[in-house]
């Protein structure tokens, strides 16, 4: 058993695929690293990585609406969490109707809970 920790993986996984240069694999990758870091309360990392993750998944012609809603749904957890309401309510705004453009139900009920949370 790997003593590593889920945040080293992660940018261990993030180096190889840097080094291959598989583009969508690197957004993915960089997508994961701030749920770990927000559920470690590493709030402000968390921010950063979430700010790479969507411009990393905006710059990409291929990326698929789900991506970027599961991303800007991160992000809108942890700006709840960070007190910013207002950024939070933009974030599940746009990931609801991205959830709802890839028919992904879940992700809209929960965006509209959380808006009329906020």
């Amino acid at each position: 058993m790997s003593n590593d920790s889920p945040d080293e993986l992660f940018r261990e996984a993030l180096a190889l695929h840097r080094a291959v240069g598989h583009d969508r694999a690197i957004a993915h990758t960089v997508r994961h690293v701030p749920d770990v870091k927000r559920e470690l309360g590493r709030d402000a990392q968390a921010l950063e990585s979430y700010r790479e993750a969507l411009a990393l998944y905006r710059g990409h012609p291929k990326t698929n609406p789900l991506e970027v809603a599961n991303a800007l749904r991160g992000m809108a957890l942890l700006r709840e969490r960070m007190g910013e309401a207002g950024e939070a309510r933009e974030l599940w705004t746009e990931a609801s109707a991205l959830y709802r453009s890839s028919g992904v139900e879940a992700g809209v009920e929960e965006s509209e809970r959380r808006l009329a949370y906020l």
